[in-house]
């Protein structure tokens, strides 16, 4: 709560308020982190996080998706979505286990790649990267 009422205390010892630095946003102001400086350090460090792999199945279904469009131009993309499912589901366990090895391959270069990133911050840094990170997450124990 004290990082909710700081947000709003900049905005108003600026003598603005949401709305005034957001006419874009609608009748009101999405999210405070909008107008809150972050460091340049923040902005390069989120830069560079890392995304998290693709599951075993997306990573399939993004290799078979031009196949499959290339041989039904017409089709809707749910329709080849759906039947890139039943493929799926109707793939041999041996075949699944490229994908799944792939998958357990990337994460774990993810993590690594993450505890990496983690160990360069200093604490208050890395204090306001988790709080960052847990606000994209949806986790944040404050809604804005």
């Amino acid at each position: 709560m004290a990082l909710l009422r700081g947000v709003w205390g900049v905005l108003r010892d600026l003598g603005k308020s949401g709305m005034e630095l957001c006419s874009g946003c609608g009748n009101r102001l999405r999210s405070p982190f909008s107008f809150v400086y972050f460091p340049k350090w923040f902005s390069s460090t989120l830069g560079s996080y890392p995304k998290k792999p693709m599951s075993s199945y997306l990573r399939f279904s993004k290799e078979q998706l031009p196949i499959f469009k290339a041989q039904n131009p017409d089709m809707k993309i749910s329709e080849l979505i759906r039947r890139i499912a039943e493929l799926w589901r109707e793939l041999p366990e041996s075949q699944k286990k490229m994908y799944e090895d792939a998958y357990k391959a990337d994460w774990q270069a993810y993590k690594e790649e993450i505890n990496r990133i983690q160990e360069q911050l200093t604490p208050s840094q890395m204090i306001s990267f988790l709080i960052f990170i847990s606000y994209l997450k949806g986790s944040f124990p404050y809604s804005f």
